[in-house]
């Protein structure tokens, strides 16, 4: 059985009026072991247990201020996670605005 390796993914907003909360959906995408989902902690930290290999990690998060809806979206592919490894991501989320009717 391989060993498993932590990957901490500590995710980031690229504008102030989002911040890191604990909840936020943080997924880890394998094209051999497949789809693993993790919620962060107040932190915005996520922590998988994963086997060594190649993975895509992404995150999603949208929000509502007054007038605005945000979304924010980040993806980083070619993670290699390996036991040897502090196996550590800043993941950056690319924060929009939508105006909103409310």
């Amino acid at each position: 059985m391989p060993e498993l390796c932590t990957l901490t993914v500590q995710l980031a907003y690229t504008d102030t009026l989002m911040a890191p909360y604990a909840g936020a959906r943080v997924e880890a995408t394998s094209r051999t072991a497949g789809t693993f989902v993790d919620s962060t902690d107040a932190s915005g930290r996520a922590t998988f247990h994963l086997t060594p290999g190649v993975y895509e990690v992404s995150s999603s998060d949208q929000t509502r201020i007054p007038g605005w809806r945000l979304f924010a979206n980040g993806t980083r592919s070619n993670v290699l996670v390996q036991p040897d490894s502090t196996n550590r991501l800043n993941l950056l989320l690319t924060v929009t605005k939508k105006r909103s009717s409310y």
